[in-house]
């Protein structure tokens, strides 16, 4: 029984206390927030244009993705865009 009151066990306790109260508001929150109206036809429609963005987000995503890797071969052939080596490049 030492443990639960020495400073250990009490800091122990009240993480748990504090995670389980985080977890009721959060559960609170929620239920909340889906009780809520959805919106007006307005706010739906500009919400449509949210799948539009993010397909536009994930191409420029593949293209820096695609930039970047060319640019790791690059430097970690120790080769220049031009295919000589990067010492040759300095001269």
């Amino acid at each position: 029984m030492a443990f639960a009151w020495s400073f250990e066990g009490l800091a122990l306790w009240s993480v748990l206390c504090i995670a389980i109260a985080a977890l009721v508001y959060a559960m609170l929150l929620a239920r909340q927030i889906l009780r809520e109206d959805s919106g007006s036809g307005r706010m739906r429609e500009v919400w449509g244009y949210t799948e539009g963005c993010e397909r536009l987000l994930e191409d420029a995503v593949q293209v820096y993705r695609a930039l970047h890797s060319s640019f790791d071969i690059c430097a970690l052939s120790n080769f220049s865009p031009r295919g000589r080596p990067i010492s040759d490049c300095r001269r």
